[in-house]
């Protein structure tokens, strides 16, 4: 049955998909000021057609800690940052595809350079 699942998932149109989810930061220019926070805006932008397997996102400021899940809302979901320090901080996030079981496949990953200038 647990294979039955995941080749019905691999066999649909949605699992070629070209991007799962879309990121958006409130900074087109990626360009902030020491102290601002970055809002990211997520938003799945295909769903899987087998209902065993859901999306899953989390962000994580490369070099600085742990992934944070971001939680999705009928797909749709958003991460503030803590308050920014001055440099080019990268924020990466992380599409993972989770299925029956413990099944997870990692799908995409997307990062975002910033660049934050002091005071």
């Amino acid at each position: 049955m647990k294979l039955l699942a995941i080749l019905s998932f691999f066999l649909c149109a949605s699992a070629w998909a070209g991007s799962w989810v879309s990121v958006e930061a409130d900074h087109a220019n990626l360009l902030y000021s020491e102290g601002e926070k970055a809002n990211f805006y997520v938003r799945v932008m295909n769903m899987p057609v087998n209902p065993a397997f859901e999306i899953k996102a989390s962000v994580e400021l490369v070099g600085e800690g742990s992934p944070v899940d971001i939680e999705l809302n009928s797909g749709v979901g958003s991460y503030v940052s803590l308050p920014l320090g001055p440099g080019n901080p990268t924020f990466r996030f992380v599409t993972r595809i989770t299925g029956p079981g413990e099944w997870e496949r990692m799908v995409e990953q997307k990062d975002f350079q910033l660049q934050v200038n002091g005071l």
